[in-house]
Formats: structure tokens, sequence, C-alpha cells
């Protein structure tokens, strides 16, 4: 009898013994999350990179965002000139580089890039090392023209919308921007210069007339149809910036 007490016995604690063993072998064969190296989805990157301000984007992050207020306001008045003028300054425009078929500057190392995806957006890419500078612009359909200057060392963009009803989707109407281009440095020689913002008319079409000039096509209309209704006036504007406030004179 007491043999066979000693025989359950062992028995008992073998079988113990390979149900704590089996038990082990399930939870060590559970798939194992790694939430360090959990790869993050392109969408979720490209969401972190446009709202990001560049001095709190992580190490790999490649995309610079410039701040509107680094752009220095342009003086508002606008010389008006004949469509004959504007021409002239379209005939005359010559660039002392080549540019590549993209429109920006060959042998720069730099290039123009986009991509739309319910909104558009143009990036100046620095192709060695992948960071990019995303250029401004306030409107869904992006940036309508880019044009660098007949020396090459400046950069202009702008962007219109053509509806009467742009103050319910937008605050302006039109925009552009210029940046000084410094060649030779990649994305570190493209820093931010002027900006300009227009409510009354949109852009149709720009040309440099100097290096401190630009002329701008422009119209009041909606542009719809066959757009033989539109009307187009012409500016000349000198980029000089707006002289400084003295709301805080008082105080010096």
């Amino acid at each position: 009898m007491k043999k066979s007490l000693k025989t359950l016995f062992h028995i008992f604690i073998l079988v113990f013994t390979l149900a704590g063993c089996t038990q082990s072998n399930k939870i060590n064969n559970e798939p194992h999350i790694d939430s360090v190296n959990t790869n993050i989805s392109d969408t979720s990157k490209t969401l972190s990179e446009k709202f990001l301000p560049e001095s709190e984007l992580t190490q790999g992050d490649s995309l610079i965002i410039f701040d509107d207020s680094l752009f220095v306001d342009l003086n508002p008045d606008l010389i008006e000139i004949s469509e004959d003028n504007f021409e002239h300054f379209k005939y005359n425009y010559k660039i002392a580089c080549v540019l590549d078929p993209g429109g920006f500057i060959s042998g720069s190392g730099l290039q123009f890039t986009h991509d739309c995806d319910e909104i558009c957006e143009t990036f100046l890419l620095e192709k060695e090392t992948n960071r990019r500078i995303l250029l401004p612009s306030g409107y869904d359909a992006g940036i309508l023209d880019m044009l660098v200057s007949s020396a090459c060392d400046q950069l202009v963009v702008s962007s219109s919308y053509d509806g009467s009803d742009y103050m319910d989707y937008y605050e302006h109407r039109a925009e552009f921007f210029v940046f000084n281009v410094a060649l030779g440095n990649g994305l570190n020689g493209i820093t931010p210069a002027f900006k300009y913002y227009a409510n009354d008319w949109s852009i149709a079409e720009m040309i440099w007339v100097s290096e401190k000039a630009v002329a701008l096509k422009t119209y009041e209309e909606n542009r719809t149809g066959d757009e033989s209704h539109l009307r187009y006036k012409y500016y000349k504007m000198t980029l000089t910036p707006q002289p400084p406030s003295d709301e805080n004179s008082d105080f010096y």
C-alpha cells in the first residue's frame, strides 16, 4: 500500500511539471511587440513634419518650414504700367545661369518637387541629403508660379485664389514670397526675404524687372469660362520693405 501511494505521488509530480513546461512554452511563443522599433507609417511622419517647428523635428526628419514672420513686408504701393511695358519686361528677361527642366538652377544640387494629396505642396529638395524646404502657400491649389531672378540670387513664388468668396476660405486673394539664393550652400543658402499679400486681385503672371523689382499681370474678376471677360491690370513693384513701425517710438 505504501509503495502504491509513493508511485502515485511521483506520477502527480511528473504531471504537474509537464503542465508547467507547456504553459511556459505557450507564453514564450506568443508574439512580442517591440514598441521602440515599431515602424511609423509614412503618413504619420508626413504629418509630424508638417506641423513641428524645425527646432523640434526629431533626428532623421528633413523638412524645413520658415515662419511667416521671417519674411519682411513689402511696401504696398504699386506703380501701374501698360501691357506693352509688361511684355517689354518679359522680352528682356535674361538669366545668368542655366535652369534644369523643373525650373531651378542647374548644378545647384537643389530641385523643385511637388506633392498633391487633397492639397498641393511644393518643396525645394536638396538631393544629396534629402532635406526639403516647404515653399509657402496658403491655398489648397498650392504655388502657381516660381521664377529665379536674372542674377540667379533670388527666387519668387506666387499663389492666388480666383473666387470672389476668397474671404470664406483664405485670408488673402493673392500672395508672393521672395527668397535670397546663395549658390554653393545647398538649402542653407535659401533664406527668407520679402512677402506681399493682395486682396483686390489675383496674379495671372509675374516677371522679374531687375534684382529689386518685379512686374505683375493681375485681374480682378473670377476666372471662369473661356476667360475672355478678364480685364488685366499691370503693376511694377519695387522690392522695398515697409518702414519699421513707430508705434513704440514713445518708449525711446
